[in-house]
């Protein structure tokens, strides 16, 4: 397995907890969230909130730019054109590509993986989404049709929290909502647009209802799970009870590697060394590399 992590500059989080800061200092009177976070997200959304989120979805983008922009290829672009030579070089060979985003990552990977698609990288094995704040008009625009095996993401799976763990959850102990929330209804140019990762906005909409299958047994190419489940073990289990807290969750990231390597919810996924030599072990730089690895 050969991990591939992309990382871009936003300041997102230093800049929001200064914005609700600003705005919590006109509402600290109030004590119910009932109240104060209407007037946090009027104050956010006033404040220049949507210009901040507008730039770090537009440096999601940019990423992705092809070397013909005004802006020069981005190094996600630069990326896809390297895998796409290198999997042609090994097209005999059995490689599997898969994606992983958490947050605002689902909408780097809704411009990257579209990129990967038009310069001709293989399908994608499996896309996993982790509280996605991609909105359902841009996931739909770009990832929606590349669904179904060999179009480009051959399985979709969303990780992320019941209606309820978002409402309990909170952002800089200002806001009492979750991230998701703050999104959806202050850092939106249109306010309550639909936002992929939040329960409510899934079940309203006909064609995600469909998609995901929340009104019937699960038997396409998509699932969401949402958490706290009731197991923690397997293939479709999570714990996590904040926004930011999916990527730390060993159960959610363990069903996330039992989906990239297709193991069964018994199935172990702890890794031990192999039998050695005593010449083998007497060799400092052999001890170095073949550690037992307990992936969890």
């Amino acid at each position: 397995v050969y991990p591939i992590y992309f990382v871009w500059d936003t300041g997102l989080f230093e800049t929001l907890g200064q914005l609700l800061s600003r705005a919590q200092a006109g509402v600290r009177s109030f004590v119910s969230d009932h109240v104060t976070d209407p007037l946090i997200e009027n104050a956010a959304h006033i404040a220049g909130g949507p210009v901040i989120w507008g730039g770090m979805k537009s440096a999601a983008e940019l990423a992705s730019a092809t070397p013909e922009s005004p802006y020069g290829e981005g190094g996600a672009h630069y990326v896809a054109s390297k895998l796409k030579v290198f999997c042609d070089l090994h097209s005999g060979e059995p490689i599997e590509l898969h994606a992983v985003g958490h947050s605002a990552g689902s909408i780097f990977h809704a411009h990257f993986l579209s990129a990967a698609r038009r310069i001709g990288v293989p399908s994608f094995k499996s896309l996993h989404l982790l509280a996605p704040a991609i909105r359902v008009d841009l996931f739909s625009k770009c990832l929606k049709n590349l669904m179904g095996s060999g179009n480009g993401i051959d399985q979709l799976s969303v990780f992320t929290m019941r209606r309820d763990l978002e409402r309990d959850d909170n952002c800089a102990k200002i806001y009492r909502k979750s991230l998701l929330y703050l999104i959806y209804h202050a850092l939106e140019p249109e306010r309550k647009e639909p936002i992929l990762g939040l329960e409510e906005c899934l079940r309203r909409d006909p064609k995600m209802r469909n998609l995901f299958a929340l009104d019937s047994p699960h038997s396409g190419n998509a699932e969401v799970v949402f958490s706290c489940t009731p197991t923690s073990e397997g293939r479709s289990a999570s714990c996590s009870t904040t926004h930011g807290g999916f990527d730390d969750d060993a159960p959610t990231m363990n069903s996330v590697l039992r989906r990239i390597l297709g193991k069964a919810d018994a199935d172990s996924i702890v890794s031990y060394p192999r039998k050695r030599s005593m010449a083998a072990l007497m060799d400092p730089w052999e001890n170095q590399v073949d550690w037992p690895a307990r992936i969890d």
